[in-house]
């Protein structure tokens, strides 16, 4: 069961990146000047992507792309109007939601998933960031 949830879970998130991904080439079209900035943020996405637990320091992608971390962020907050790092924290936050809706992972579980060694850590975060803990979100989108 547990493969089962991961595996629809990867093709959600798959699902989703190919939309995003779509929205910003054809952004890519209509902003000639800052094609290069689009390709970086394409590439950020996708590096995020493929993480199965995302890292949540902009310098581990900022590396992988061959550019400063100062310059990531510029680049992702001009294409997208947000921060590197909270576009991580989206990102994390969205997969905890998927996870707490579409598994029966525990908080615990979902949180080592994504890459918390501190499950009260991501549940101050996502309570933070949701506006509900983890557990009051899974119960209400599951009623």
């Amino acid at each position: 069961e547990n493969d089962d949830s991961k595996r629809i879970v990867r093709y959600l998130s798959d699902a989703l990146m190919g939309m995003v991904t779509e929205i910003l080439r054809s952004a890519v079209g209509r902003l000639p000047g800052n094609r290069r900035h689009v390709e970086i943020v394409l590439a950020f996405r996708e590096l995020l992507a493929g993480d199965d637990r995302i890292v949540r320091n902009p310098a581990h992608y900022a590396a992988a792309l061959h550019i400063s971390p100062v310059y990531l962020n510029e680049v992702v907050k001009n294409i997208t109007g947000t921060t590197a790092s909270k576009y991580i924290q989206d990102e994390i936050i969205l997969r905890a939601k998927r996870m707490l809706i579409y598994t029966t992972l525990s908080i615990k579980e979902i949180a080592f998933n994504l890459g918390f060694d501190d499950h009260t850590y991501f549940t101050r975060l996502f309570t933070q960031t949701a506006g509900l803990s983890p557990t009051t979100y899974r119960k209400k989108y599951l009623e």
